[in-house]
């Protein structure tokens, strides 16, 4: 299983579209958590995947449709320098645990129990 970091740039200004294009990810998240973090006018996502990079690649570009043309897909390695606050990344890069706040996560067991299409999610909202 790979580890993912996706950057995704626009203009997201409430909380509630950070976490729609999360949840319009889901899908492709193998990890116990998809952990993100948000700032004005950047979303960073980090998840593993048993799904190959250019097929999570076709699959974000689509889901974006409309939202925003620009993100960056890397894999996560060793060779991976990142500088943040230590708490952000700590949070950001422990995909096992669920710590953090919670609007910056998505406990994948649980979405993945309710069964739930994002169609019936939104719908329901």
């Amino acid at each position: 299983m790979n580890k993912y970091l996706l950057t995704v740039f626009g203009e997201f200004e409430t909380k509630e579209m950070c976490q729609n294009v999360a949840l319009s990810i889901t899908p492709i998240v193998d990890s116990p958590n998809l952990k993100f973090q948000h700032s004005k006018g950047v979303l960073l996502f980090h998840f593993s995947s048993e799904i190959l990079k250019e097929e999570i690649y076709e699959y974000v570009k689509g889901v974006l449709y409309g939202v925003t043309e620009s993100f960056i897909l890397t894999t996560i390695t060793d060779d991976v320098s990142v500088s943040m606050p230590k708490d952000i990344y700590n949070h950001l890069f422990d995909l096992d645990s669920a710590n953090g706040e919670i609007d910056m996560k998505l406990d994948m067991t649980r979405i993945k129990k309710r069964k739930m299409t994002l169609w019936h999610y939104f719908w329901r909202r």
